[in-house]
């Protein structure tokens, strides 16, 4: 075969001699180059593609040579560790083998252990009055300590980040507002992979404080909650019947007063049969009240424009949809409604 140009040959190259890139799977997805495992698994659900040889290294050890069901069992079997990864693919002869690597950071905590620090987090935190104190107190609880610390450290970062946002008198709090986000953000990676009630309650309220509303849909109990998270998507996502949000509560968790006060606003409105302007009233005084976070008046803007289109006062919506129709994640619906009602 006579190749007459450079791209000729690379063509050539990457058809004939193409070798692919060696990958891990772990329940049917790649890890990241870097990857925390918080939870147990199968080893079968533990493979490797497109490679001919695999190394690993446990806990910084040397790397030692093992077959694929090996490095299965290993990974499978580890609930705290380091593992190391190198694959290789050298299937095409002449050709330069491919490498993969991959470092995982296996923390796998007992069901036991979790619950002794949500334990931990309701005797120090789950009050009406958290503190900066209690946060320490609560992380240098014995249950808080060693392989759970990280989870434990979601909980606390809720909480301080619940005081940020409130900026309560008598704590001394100086980070700037928006660290809340950050620690919010934080806790979030730290939570979210359990699927335990208490974890996915926190995570909720932190998506819904965040204007992150992926989650609609996912039940967690807490019924206004859930109720204020689907109104975020838009009207297509309630029918026209009054929503019942009222009912006892068993308080499991501190909530920030701004997300308390969103969410008394959504059971306001959601138990209403029409709109008039009074309710657009009670909706402005809350859009625009300084005190709030500037994510809390924009869900108050969007729940003013979400009941008012349910109860056929689409006339009424106009004001917040003109707010709210540039601003993500509400644009993707808002500025429909807007087109709609002013066409």
């Amino acid at each position: 075969m006579v190749l007459h140009s450079a791209t000729a040959f690379q063509a050539h190259l990457s058809d004939a001699h193409h070798v692919a890139r060696p990958m891990l799977l772990i329940e049917g997805r790649e890890p990241s180059s870097t990857h925390l495992i918080r939870r147990r698994f199968r080893a079968q659900q533990v493979a490797i593609t497109n490679a001919t040889s695999a190394e690993i290294s446990v806990d910084r050890g040397p790397f030692t040579s093992v077959t694929p069901k090996q490095l299965a069992a290993t990974i499978a079997g580890l609930v705290d560790g380091c593992v190391r990864v190198h694959l290789q693919n050298a299937s095409q002869r002449g050709a330069t083998p491919v490498q993969g690597a991959y470092e995982l950071d296996i923390r796998v905590i007992s069901p036991a252990a979790l619950e002794a620090v949500e334990q931990a987090f309701k005797e120090h935190l789950n009050s009406d009055n958290p503190s900066l104190r209690s946060i320490d107190e609560f992380m240098g609880d014995r249950r808080c300590q060693g392989l759970q610390s990280d989870y434990a450290k979601g909980f606390a970062e809720y909480v301080d980040g619940l005081l940020i946002k409130e900026r309560p008198s008598d704590q001394g709090i100086t980070s700037p507002l928006a660290r809340y986000r950050e620690l919010f953000g934080s806790a979030l990676l730290k939570l979210s992979p359990y699927q335990r009630p208490l974890p996915r309650l926190l995570c909720a309220l932190m998506r819904f404080a965040l204007n992150d509303f992926s989650g609609a849909g996912t039940m967690t109990g807490h019924i206004a909650l859930d109720a204020a998270t689907m109104a975020m998507r838009g009207p297509d996502h309630l029918g026209n019947a009054p929503i019942a949000i009222s009912g006892a509560r068993r308080p499991v968790c501190p909530i920030d007063h701004g997300t308390s006060r969103i969410l008394a606003l959504c059971e306001r409105l959601f138990a209403e049969r029409r709109w008039s302007p009074v309710l657009g009233d009670e909706c402005r005084q809350v859009a625009s009240a300084g005190t709030l976070d500037l994510m809390d008046q924009q869900k108050a803007l969007a729940l003013w424009a979400v009941v008012a289109w349910r109860l056929g006062a689409r006339r009424a919506a106009v004001e917040p949809l003109e707010s709210i129709s540039a601003i993500y994640p509400f644009s993707t619906w808002a500025s429909e409604c807007l087109e709609a009602v002013t066409a």
